[in-house]
Parts: C-alpha cells; sequence; structure tokens
C-alpha cells in the first residue's frame, strides 16, 4: 500500500501576516508584529538588594531563604478588608495556646499595620493579659 505524503501548506497559510502584507521590496521590508503592551497593573518584579547576611554588605541578590521571608511577610503585610478571626484551640492543657496566640498578635500587629485584639477564653484563669 502506497500512501501520499502531505502537501505542505502554501505560505499563505504558514504565514498569514506575510502573507497579508506583501512589499515589493521583499519580505525582508515587512514591518514585524508589535510585542503585547506591558500592563501597568502587573506589579514591578524589579528585586531589591539583599538585607540580611554578608550578602546585603557586597549588595548581592537576596538569598532564597530570604526570599522566602519577604514572600511570607508581604502575606502577613497585605491589607484585609474587614475583621478577621483566627482561634488557636486545643482541648489538652499546655498545649501552648496561650504563647501561639500572643506570638500570632504581636506579628499580625507588627507587620500588619491595623488594630490587633488577642482574647484569652479560658473559663478557670485567663493568661494572656
Amino acid at each position: 500500500m502506497v500512501t501520499a505524503s502531505p502537501v505542505p501548506p502554501a505560505r499563505a497559510e504558514r504565514e498569514p501576516y506575510a502573507a497579508a502584507h506583501t512589499d515589493p521590496r521583499g519580505p525582508a521590508a515587512l514591518p514585524e508584529p508589535h510585542a503585547p503592551r506591558r500592563s501597568f497593573l502587573a506589579a514591578d518584579t524589579a528585586e531589591e538588594p539583599a538585607t540580611q547576611g554578608w550578602r546585603a554588605t557586597l549588595r548581592l541578590p537576596p538569598s532564597t531563604r530570604e526570599r522566602v521571608d519577604r514572600a511570607a511577610t508581604a502575606e502577613v503585610a497585605q491589607h484585609w478588608p474587614g475583621p478577621r478571626t483566627i482561634a488557636v484551640v486545643n482541648g489538652k492543657g499546655g498545649a501552648g495556646k496561650t504563647p501561639t496566640s500572643i506570638l500570632l498578635a504581636a506579628v499580625f500587629a507588627r507587620l500588619g499595620g491595623a488594630g490587633v485584639l488577642g482574647w484569652d477564653y479560658n473559663q478557670t484563669r485567663a493568661t494572656l493579659g
């Protein structure tokens, strides 16, 4: 059984831009299609130099650990519309609920820039204060 090899498509089908715009000086004289415009809404990706460790003294790019720290700080520091509630719950006593609550409140207050309320709802004794 003999099969015919497919016929390559015409230049107009392969290159629709070149077929629609012909120039008597040849295909090299055709203008290139424009690249998409840069969005003003997109965040800039310019990265500041390192601020921690020996990389900061040499003004090198930040390490992977510092990039992770910066991303975590940006997550906590973003503006949250409306109030948010975080509950630290465990039925066992001495599980570290109070220190965890204190540290969470401190991180959100320091990096978030908004008011934070820490509330220890312990029926026997409230040790958060």
